[in-house]
């Protein structure tokens, strides 16, 4: 049985003897229970586990003391004495753990069943756990009412960017679970800001394989798994916010949670009209939020220039279930709720290069867009065995959306005269639906490595829009003034099934083979009818604007892969076959194009593990894309009549090369760390595009296969603590290359795209302070063939700094400030800003759950987005507005059924 335990303690990791000659002390005292009084001439023995050698033994003195030095090993402590029965203790030393104090330890009498075992082993902060990363949360010491986001900020190889963005050792996380289950979802957002920090028994990081069918996705995904402390997995806990300003502005938020054992159930509810609407990027993606703004930053700012902007309205709900139903069954469901509102308004001036010619074009934009939608998630998990298990996926998301904006573009010469003006009208609704449902199968054998999976997917989407356009181009050059109006109603519709094999078996002790299945049928329909107004109404069919078109794609890949793990080493290597049979009808004018296509598809990743705190990958992996159906659809696209966009059923699916290299080390016990990471890609068959500009600006588009695209990324980041990790110093440094190839007027322009971005961040951290202090700079030069006068280099500087200070009387004082400068862009754009955010709070009760807040965003209401984009031919700068200066008066109840400190855990 001991062995058994041994091995056991072995797996996990807890079984080492890779150690130095230093001596380990081992000392304490005896007592006898009955009594309380010392007990003397009991004996000490210590065995040295790998070979069972006694290393040393002592006799307790007539206090019941011993002490017993010895050089550093794993070690077996068995303290006996004959009237009583033996007892044993494991202990696992570490170079920061050279000493054992075993107070007041007493002996099991001789009518006890069991032996009592004590394990007394050294657990670092951060360590590996076979090829997961895991974080022990209470090493990390948070502020008071801390939430997980606040908890990622402190774990060392982990950030959390000013986007919201979680990246460990320098890699995207993707998915985020609570207790190995999906919350609310793939959505992290609700985890990471509304859980507390000290309900987090640890932080777990590993990768898995990427369930994504796109072939340009990653091989693996990063996922980080937040383990729950036992007594926060029974019980209740939430909070309940609510903030006005008591004229214009609001927010409310409610989170509740009950768990027990496996049943987890959790509600919440969020309702704001500024920026703070709790919404990441993964969100704004899978609802469809397409100008609803993000949360960022450290504290609670945000107005970083990358997120979408404007002034937001946002109402979201939803729940959250989880229970183990049987012995054998898991049943997870979850349903979300979103009805948002974003109105926007927005400047921009864009300068474009021709061969013969330059021209300005400044634009003024407004718009309203509504959204509402419903998503509804289950996941039914079967064991019908101890090796097999089965899972079915249900999901459905449901989305009603109106956009009803305004666009004025001024046509501009070279010399600045006003030559056209155009004022564009458009009112959009739409109905989505898309349901998804995938049942797989997961066998493993008796023989270990020996895997199967089998999985069936269907999925299935409808999309009806109605658009209306209202054009009308003001010539003040002696031009023909035109109007365009008209009514347009499309649907799209989508099917599609997919199954997917993998048969693992194992070769020997280090090698395995995949051998893997894909198989993909999709048909894409596509309906569109336009009608131009006539007299009273819309019924003049436009038949240059109408077409009925679909796309039948059959996919087939199969692949061999060789694995090998040994020490040190992993390697992956191997290849797809893959076929593409596609047909591309045009039923309007009964057209039929046939592609098919034969691609050889190899890979190759590689690990190096120097230790588990440091690691090298190199990966070198081919894809392939196909064009989607509004790249190949053949009836203009006309929504900005002067943006026209046109299909191209001769487009050929995309070849590319994918390089890279990561390289990472930490140091668990200091938090240092340093990760460096390098890409590059080629793409042959590039989509790209080819533009023509008539005399006035207006430009047709279309999508073309070029040979060759390049882009190129080189990331390097440290953190560097200081006096016990009081003091962090953060440099990194990122470039990227980028050399795209598109055609303007028939003549082929090449743009060279260099960017550079330094950072430098100083943390100070005490029990009472917080304080970030960092400027970064980015340099981006553009160069074109087409035309010099778009090789304008330009930058951007900005400097930062935020404070988190505990005062006295339970007052916590919050600040950041940004100071950004923009240079060497368009008039009117080179803006230099003064972002400031402040938070003043008071916490009552014995628990301090209860917290009374002062929040004040942009109080020198100086906040403005200015972004610029250079792409291809054209510089674009562009200006929105967004909410600036605001107070608010906030009133927030964390609770639980401990009645206790909420950062205290939950029990």
């Amino acid at each position: 049985m001991k062995k058994i335990f041994l091995f056991v303690l072995i797996i996990f990791g807890l079984y080492s003897n890779d150690f130095s000659q230093e001596n380990i002390v081992i000392k304490g005292n005896l007592i006898n229970k009955l009594n309380n009084s010392a007990q003397e001439n009991a004996v000490v023995m210590v065995v040295r586990l790998k070979d069972s050698t006694l290393l040393d033994f002592a006799r307790t003195d007539y206090e019941g003391k011993f002490n017993i030095s010895i050089p550093i090993d794993t070690v077996e402590i068995i303290i006996s004495h004959h009237k009583f029965d033996d007892k044993y203790i494991f202990f696992f030393p570490s170079e920061t753990n050279m000493e054992i104090d075993l107070k007041d330890i007493h002996l099991p009498e001789k009518s006890e069943m069991m032996n009592e075992v004590t394990i007394y082993a050294y657990q670092e902060p951060v360590h590996f756990r076979g090829d997961s990363l895991v974080y022990l949360a209470d090493s990390f010491k948070t502020k008071q009412n801390a939430v997980v986001e606040d908890l990622l900020k402190k774990l060392p190889g982990i950030d959390v960017d000013k986007d919201g963005q979680i990246t460990a050792q320098g890699r995207e996380v993707n998915k985020i679970l609570v207790d190995g289950d999906e919350f609310f979802g793939d959505d992290p957002t609700v985890a990471t800001k509304n859980l507390g920090a000290q309900g987090v028994e640890s932080v777990v990081v590993y990768e898995e394989e990427n369930e994504d069918e796109s072939e340009t996705a990653d091989e693996t995904i990063q996922v980080m798994d937040l383990r729950l402390k036992e007594g926060a997995k029974k019980g209740y806990f939430g909070t309940i916010s609510g903030a006005s300003d008591f004229t214009n502005f609001y927010e409310g938020e409610l989170l509740a949670n009950r768990f027990k054992n496996d049943f987890k159930v959790s509600v919440f509810a969020l309702s704001s009209n500024t920026p703070r609407s709790n919404f990441g990027m993964g969100d704004i993606y899978k609802y469809g939020l397409t100008g609803e703004a993000g949360y960022s930053d450290r504290f609670w700012s945000w107005g970083n220039s990358s997120s979408p902007t404007g002034i937001p309205r946002t109402f979201r709900s939803g729940f959250y279930y989880s229970d183990k139903i049987s012995k054998k069954t898991k049943l997870g469901a979850n349903y979300t709720y979103n009805n948002n509102q974003l109105n926007s308004i927005s400047d921009q001036s864009s300068q474009y290069f021709l061969q013969d010619t330059t021209y300005i074009t400044n634009e003024v934009s407004a718009g309203i867009e509504n959204s509402e939608s419903h998503t509804i998630n289950f996941n039914i998990n079967h064991q019908l065995d101890s090796l097999t298990e089965i899972e079915l996926i249900p999901r459905l998301r449901i989305n009603n959306n109106t956009n009803s904006s305004f666009l004025q573009t001024d046509y501009l010469s070279r010399d600045d005269t006003l030559t056209s003006s155009n004022l564009l009208r458009n009112y959009n609704s739409y109905d989505e639906l898309n349901f998804s449902n995938e049942i797989s199968l997961n066998k493993k054998f008796a023989k270990e490595k020996r895997l199967l999976k089998l999985s069936y997917r269907f999925g299935m989407s409808e999309n009806n829009q109605k658009d209306s356009l209202l054009s009308e181009n003001i010539f003040l050059n002696g031009g023909i003034n035109d109007t365009t109006d008209q009514l347009q109603i499309q649907k799209q519709t989508n099917q599609y099934h997919r199954g997917d094999l993998l048969f693992r078996e194992p070769l020997n002790d280090k090698w395995t083979a995949d051998f893997e299945y894909y198989i993909r049928y999709s048909l894409d329909d596509q309906q569109k009818e336009t009608y131009d107004f006539n007299n009273e109404s819309y019924d003049l069919f436009n038949d240059s604007l109408s077409n009925n078109f679909n796309t039948t794609k059959t996919i087939n890949r199969i692949g061999l892969f060789f694995q090998y793990k040994h020490n040190k080493h992993k390697l992956k290597i191997g290849s797809f076959a893959r076929n593409v049979s596609i047909d591309n009808v045009n039923l309007s004018i009964n057209n039929t194009i046939n592609q098919n296509i034969y691609n050889i598809l190899p890979q190759f990743n590689y690990n190096y593990k120097f230790s588990n705190s440091q690691r090298f990958n190199f990966s070198y992996r081919t894809n392939s894309a196909q064009p989607n159906m509004n790249q190949l659809q053949p009836v203009p696209d006309n929504s900005n009549p002067n943006r026209i966009t046109i299909g191209n059923l001769d487009l050929r699916p995309t070849y590319a090369h994918r390089f890279n290299i990561r390289y990472s080390q930490w140091k668990a016990l200091t938090g240092s760390y340093l990760w460096t990471n390098a890409s590059f890609n080629i793409t042959e068959d590039a989509f790209s595009s080819s533009v023509f500009y008539d005399s006035i600006g207006r430009t047709i588009s279309q999508t073309i296969n070029i040979d060759n695209n390049q882009n190129g990324n080189l990331y390097f980041g440290a953190g560097i603590p200081l006096f016990n990790s009081v003091l962090k110093l953060k440099p990194s440094i990122s470039s990227g290359y980028n050399n795209n190839t598109n055609y303007v007027n028939g003549l082929k322009n090449i743009t060279e795209t260099f960017n550079a971005t330094g950072e430098f961040e100083i943390e100070i951290e005490t029990d009472t302070l917080e304080l970030y202090l960092g400027t970064t700079y980015t340099y981006s030069s553009p160069n074109s063939t087409l035309s010099f006068s778009s090789n304008q280099p330009f930058s951007t500087q900005e400097y930062y700094a935020e404070i988190g200070l505990e005062l006295p009387f339970k007052f916590r004082l919050e600040s950041d400030a940004t100071y950004t400068i923009n240079s060497q862009r368009s008039e009117g754009y080179n803006i230099n800003f003064l972002i400031i955010n402040a938070e003043l709070s008071k916490r009552f009760l014995k628990t301090e759950n209860l917290i009374l807040s002062l929040m004040g965003n942009d109080i020198l209401n100086q906040n403005v987005i200015a972004q610029r984009l250079v792409q291809d031919n054209v510089i674009t700068d562009n200006k929105t507005e967004i909410i600036s200066r605001y107070f608010l008066l906030k009133l927030t109840l964390k609770f639980n059924n401990t009645k206790t400190k909420v950062e205290d855990g939950f029990h």
